[in-house]
């Protein structure tokens, strides 16, 4: 990729990071390096932009490791300047200059995620740049049993690298640069029959009047009630231990739930719903709460990206327990070993329209997924259509727990296959929307809309 590329890319960035910098004072540096031929290389580091109290500055050294984090201004550079120093194989700290090596053609690549997966519902922009490969720099095994052996052990560098917020290695060294969200729906409030609380919560210090509440009512029919926004200062704000709570008050129908929108500077950052718990409007997430409070393990098993052996067959069954919360009637066949060449799952619609599912923990086209999901649809049409039910309508579904931009130059092919794909981000907003009355025939309707659309032929 030429100079100019990677300059506009961290230009997008810098424009990104200027729409809520007043919100964002810590600059926080974490990395991990190693010794090769007497000069330390970055394995692994981030830049946090973000608010709340800083850590203290800390580092860790072994025989050939150190890892540390360190306050960004204590170099003396800007964000954007310490990114393009990173870009060009110079990463600064305080105790002096460390390598960033380039890939095999000499680069080191730039991207920008504006709206990383990893938020769920809220607005993080990454920026990535990706060096050398891992096993050019390092023996992983060598490594962890040197880190077994250090006056302060470790079992592993996946381990110290967790200490040091820069989650698991990938195949490539890579630094990434992360806008954190300044403020997010807070959570902590609730509604109590007719008296909703809705608020923010945000660093300490961070500009009132800048933050703006937006909210939309449901009733228990899914009709909107109402709609408006409280300005900042019309919040009554209180301090929490190094955060900022700001509240207000709306008067709401019994059964109501409220959808919720923070901003920051104009700009939208994070929503969710607040919910009456004594009221729930989805009775069937309710009860199924009973048994998994807050849909803490069913979101795991959806969100996790590898598992091993039979493992992977949980995520099929929370995709079901999905498909039920959103009002549909799941039947998991695929559970059976029996009935391997089934479909992993059909479910039926109130009104009696079907989904044919296939799950996935990898790309679309993993082990002849795809091709496999649309001829298990065609046989399950043609059987309904030689029954006397042709005008039931059947849709394929393709689940796969990996983030769109990993499976984004196969969707368009599954969708001209007449395929509907249902990423990270599409399970994500699935889960939120268990909060409202179930309306499976809606979630139907608007994804057939969507592959009818996509299956017309294009015209100029």
């Amino acid at each position: 990729m030429s100079g100019a590329y990677n300059d506009r890319k961290i230009d997008e960035f810098e424009n990104i990071l200027k729409r809520t910098a007043r919100g964002l004072p810590l600059a926080m540096v974490h990395f991990c390096a190693v010794k090769i031929n007497e000069k330390f290389q970055v394995i692994q580091a981030r830049l946090f932009l973000e608010g709340g109290t800083p850590p203290e500055t800390s580092f860790y050294e072994s025989r050939t490791v150190v890892a540390g984090r360190f306050s960004l201004p204590e170099t003396g550079l800007s964000p954007i300047d310490f990114i393009r120093s990173v870009h060009k194989g110079d990463f600064v700290t305080p105790k002096g200059t460390l390598a960033f090596a380039a890939n095999n053609g000499g680069a080191r690549p730039i991207n920008i995620q504006p709206f990383h997966p990893a938020a769920n519902q809220g607005r993080l922009a990454v920026l990535t740049i990706s060096g050398a490969t891992m096993g050019e720099l390092c023996s992983r095994p060598l490594i962890d049993w040197e880190l077994r052996g250090a006056d302060e052990p470790y079992d592993s560098l996946d381990e110290l690298l967790l200490q040091f917020r820069l989650g698991t290695p990938g195949q490539e060294t890579a630094f990434d640069a992360v806008i954190q969200p300044v403020l997010e729906v807070d959570f902590a409030c609730a509604i109590n029959g007719e008296d909703a609380e809705i608020g923010v919560v945000t660093s300490a210090g961070t500009p009132h009047e800048l933050v703006k509440l937006g909210y939309r009512v449901f009733n228990n029919k899914r009709e909107i009630t109402a709609r408006g926004s409280f300005a900042g200062n019309a919040l009554n704000w209180h301090e929490d231990v190094g955060l900022d709570r700001g509240r207000g008050h709306l008067n709401v129908a019994v059964g109501s739930i409220i959808q919720c929108f923070a901003s920051f500077d104009g700009e939208a950052l994070h929503h969710g719903y607040i919910v009456d718990p004594k009221h729930g409007q989805n009775d069937r997430r309710s009860t199924f709460e009973v048994s998994d409070p807050g849909l803490q393990v069913m979101t795991e098993l959806l969100l996790r990206t590898s598992a091993k052996g039979g493992q992977s067959r949980d995520t099929e069954g929370a995709v079901a327990w999905l498909l039920w919360l959103l009002g549909f009637n799941p039947n998991w066949i695929g559970f059976l070993s029996k009935l391997q060449e089934a479909p992993d799952l059909i479910a039926t619609t109130p009104r009696g329209d079907y989904v044919v599912v296939e799950v996935t923990m990898g790309m679309l086209k993993t082990e002849n997924k795809l091709a496999t999901l649309i001829g298990r649809a065609a046989r399950v049409k043609e059987t309904l259509t030689a029954s006397g039910y042709g005008h039931i309508r059947v849709l394929p579904l393709i689940v796969t727990t990996l983030p769109r931009d990993q499976v984004v130059a196969e969707i368009e092919p599954a969708e001209k296959s007449g395929a509907r794909v249902c990423t990270r981000e599409t399970l994500v907003d699935a889960i939120e929307r268990t909060v409202l009355l179930p309306d499976a025939n809606r979630i139907f309707d608007e994804a057939y809309a969507e592959i009818t659309a996509a299956l017309a032929p294009k015209t100029e």
